[in-house]
């Protein structure tokens, strides 16, 4: 399903039911996993290129997130959504059921914090040590075998303090949103931002000598790795090191106790190596592996670093799959999909992005729409109805199921909004319509209804806007046949009425414009269907050069020619005509990730006649 709605409706629009409030909360796990979801997806460095893996991971793991009833529940589900990136630095990292923090002393001078799963509930005083500061003591030993202790817990520098203790990084940059279908791609770009380290004396924080002691599975926390670079630490693991055991991350709040930790950015070194590299590789497990870390740490003898791996150029990119094979896919799959709608406009979208907290109401609000549509039909409205929520006029749309459902047979006439009412301004062809009707029912139901329930499906700015997309498809139908109408004419008699809709009437529409594109009205004012015109600018320029004004019909759509005719219309070389905001996605940029950038369009300078 692609992202672009250009819909028209059906007479009898089908309607969903509204989410009541106990959908609100019974999608909340949900709703607070596409948050997640799509913040790896656009930042985490590893998260890159073709999206079906990351996609899977989501399907696979959405019936257990749909159906959590608890913190915990709900931690396990997207746990196991996280382990398909095999990256120990992804991971819940409160929330999760099993053992918290415990501290153990081996002695009166040397203490060893087992940190478990991260949960300071079960553990007040490993908590409170955490909280308040760990109380004096000379020798200390922490335990991430297997750890899921979020780095909030410890000390963990801000990113801009990195590159000034001499590890610089590297994240992706995302500056707008490319097409899937190619087009417009020289816009848009994705890029690795490197961040080069500064060769600076050592700057650690460490107040007392300490060791960490890890495993395969554990993530290795920025502090101890700026601290262990400056000799200030030391790093021993169970096993071989992995090249994702390190890496900066960011705390994501999902929902309730459960937090996320996830890596937003890969570690880069002035000798053009990244993650980590431990001091020691133990052979002891379990409660023995402790005493060589607690026998180093004491003698302060614990050997230099082993080599770390190669800095890897990564992709930056990403590639959003169509799945365009299936009109109403499975539940997951039509989940999938409002994820990634949401998702899209949040991080790409100006105008969504200024919305905040209200976009998310709008995903807590359609996402019941798109779990539980009953057939294509619903699903596709559904899709409709999130497109038009943006507010947005150039957010829509468009699927051939939404062509076949609401189709392009359409009345033999025009219908504008005067003063808040329907009326039918102009015939294109002569039958029981008269300019000047003004539609008060549609085969017996108010008019109003069909207003309230196609509306639901346009975006527009204001009311005013609104108005002028709905006036065109108020009457549309999927296949030629005829409607009655209930209209008021200019007596103010009310009159039933049988109009015939049909595809052909597009083409009278079309053709209402008749005579030349490109005329003299008088002598004083010439005319230009724009539509119609074509690129001749030179000759038309010369018709009118001895004119008073000029009307540019636009009520087609218009030639790639705008510019060049504004060029002859002003009196300065390159005013600017417009400005965007394009949305730059990245760490750093703010609390959301996204800032924005801002381009200037100019007219162009022309060599012809200006009027």
């Amino acid at each position: 399903m692609r992202l672009t709605l250009a819909v028209t409706f059906l007479l009898a629009a089908t309607l969903l039911a509204e989410p009541t409030q106990s959908d609100r909360y019974r999608y909340a796990p949900l709703v607070s996993a596409a948050k997640l979801w799509n913040m790896i997806r656009y930042l985490h460095p590893r998260v890159t290129g073709d999206s079906t893996a990351w996609d899977a991971a989501l399907v696979a793991a959405l019936p257990k997130i749909g159906t959590a009833h608890s913190d915990e529940e709900l931690a396990v589900a997207l746990d196991d959504m996280l382990k398909t990136l095999q990256d120990p630095c992804t991971r819940i990292a409160l929330g999760l059921p099993g053992a918290g923090v415990s501290v153990q002393s081996l002695d009166a001078d040397t203490m060893v914090i087992h940190a478990a799963n991260g949960d300071l509930s079960g553990s007040m005083g490993a908590g409170l040590m955490l909280k308040m500061g760990i109380p004096q003591t000379n020798y200390l030993v922490w335990d991430l075998r297997s750890s899921r202790l979020p780095f909030l817990l410890v000390s963990r520098p801000e990113i801009r303090q990195l590159s000034i203790n001499g590890i610089g990084y590297a994240f992706r940059r995302h500056s707008g949103y490319p097409p899937q279908d190619g087009t417009g791609q020289r816009y848009y770009s994705s890029s690795l931002q490197i961040v080069e380290p500064h060769l600076a004396a050592g700057q650690s924080t460490a107040r007392r000598s300490q060791v960490y002691l890890i495993d395969k599975d554990s993530a290795v926390p920025v502090q101890a790795v700026i601290d262990q670079i400056h000799g200030h630490t030391a790093v021993f693991s169970e096993d071989p090191p992995g090249d994702s055991q390190a890496g900066y991350t960011e705390l994501v709040n999902v929902l309730g106790k459960v937090v996320a930790e996830v890596r937003v950015a890969e570690l880069y070194y002035p000798d053009g190596t990244t993650g980590f590299a431990p001091n020691r590789v133990v052979l002891n497990r379990g409660q023995e592996a402790i005493k060589p870390a607690a026998q180093a740490i004491r003698s302060m003898e614990w050997g230099m670093p082993g080599e770390r791996p190669n800095f890897q150029l990564r992709p930056s990119a990403f590639r959003d799959m169509p799945y365009a094979d299936n009109p109403y896919p499975s539940r997951e799959m039509r989940i999938l999909a409002a994820f990634r709608i949401w998702g899209i406009l949040h991080y790409f979208n100006p105008r969504v992005s200024t919305l905040a907290d209200k976009w998310d109401d709008v995903l807590v609000e359609l996402l019941p729409k798109f779990s539980e549509a009953k057939s294509a039909l619903e699903y596709h409205l559904a899709i409709a109805e999130m497109a038009a929520r943006t507010g947005d006029v150039s957010c829509q749309a468009r699927s051939t199921q939404l062509e076949a459902i609401f189709g392009t047979a359409e009345p033999p006439f025009e219908v504008r909004f005067v003063e808040g009412q329907p009326v039918i301004t102009l015939l294109f062809k002569q039958g029981s319509a008269q300019a000047g009707d003004v539609i008060l029912k549609i085969d017996g139901q108010p008019v109003q209804n069909r207003i309230d329930q196609v509306s639901r499906y346009f975006a527009a700015s204001a009311p005013l806007a609104l108005e002028t997309r709905l006036c065109r498809f108020l009457l549309t139908g999927p296949s030629p046949g005829t409607i009655k109408l209930t209209v008021r004419g200019k007596d103010n008699t009310e009159r039933d009425i049988s109009v015939m809709v049909s595809p052909d009437n597009q083409k009278i529409r079309a053709a209402h414009r008749s005579g030349d594109s490109v005329r003299l009205i008088d002598e004083k004012i010439g005319y230009a269907d724009l539509e119609r015109a074509g690129s001749a600018l030179d000759a038309m320029f010369e018709k009118f050069q001895h004119t008073s004004a000029i009307i540019f019909d636009l009520r087609g759509y218009p030639r790639d020619t705008a510019m060049a005719i504004s060029a002859r219309l002003g009196n300065r070389n390159q005013p600017v005509a417009a400005e965007f905001l394009r949305n730059v996605v990245s760490i750093g940029a703010s609390e959301s990730h996204i800032s924005f950038l801002q381009t200037e369009l100019r007219i162009p300078r022309t060599a012809g006649q200006r009027y």
